[in-house]
């Protein structure tokens, strides 16, 4: 099955909306200021986090060279994100194929993250959002208590 660009940003856009709901409860029970901070074809903000093996990844140094997939995700080991995570693993190749970079980002420590990583056998980078959570605040997948 062949995904266009446009397509694959449509699933990671979903992707990204279906994670809302879950951070958002773990950071606080109240609605967010804006429900929808990002739109399809929005510009995607720039970030730098550090990935599970304590480098720097700089989202704007994708652009124009690769296509992004970010997936916000609460926290390693849990039971229904460590089957999404894995889905994206069974289909590396694909990604690979399509020039993809697949960034997975949760509020988790940079151990935790290499744990769960090296557990899953992920071939693609997980970047922690901790201790501050800017970036999933960013992205509006936290809400402020």
């Amino acid at each position: 099955m062949f995904l266009s660009c446009r397509s694959i940003r449509a699933i990671s856009m979903f992707l990204f909306c279906a994670s809302l709901g879950i951070l958002s409860i773990l950071d606080g029970a109240s609605p967010p200021l804006d429900p929808n901070p990002l739109r399809v074809g929005d510009e995607a903000p720039d970030f730098k986090l550090k990935d599970q093996h304590g480098e720097t990844v700089q989202l704007s140094r994708f652009r124009g060279s690769k296509n992004v997939v970010i997936v916000f995700f609460p926290l390693a080991f849990t039971g229904g994100w460590r089957k999404e995570l894995t889905k994206y693993q069974d289909d590396i190749e694909y990604f690979f194929k399509h020039n993809t970079e697949i960034l997975a980002v949760s509020v988790d420590t940079g151990p935790s993250q290499k744990r769960f990583a090296e557990e899953l056998g992920a071939q693609y980078r997980f970047l922690s959002d901790w201790p501050d959570r800017q970036v999933s605040r960013l992205y509006g997948v936290l809400l402020k208590k």
